[in-house]
């Protein structure tokens, strides 16, 4: 159920934003959607992480994460 719900909020962002093909721009999605986009060193085993604080939000990348 989750999973279904998930592909429906992603085909949403997809169409709003105009994807049809890939890859993905996802820096363009996160730019279009408010969102900024940092490398952290997270620690090993984490690949990224969302902060949303204050209404404003934030994506951390690990950059030694594929």
């Amino acid at each position: 159920m989750l999973n279904k719900r998930i592909e429906k909020i992603t085909i949403q962002i997809l169409e709003a934003c105009k994807i049809d093909k890939l890859p993905i721009p996802v820096n363009d999605i996160a730019f279009k959607r408010g969102l900024e986009i940092k490398a952290y060193d997270l620690g090993e085993g984490v690949s990224g992480v969302l902060v949303i604080k204050d209404g404003l939000g934030f994506i951390g990348y690990n950059p030694t994460e594929s």
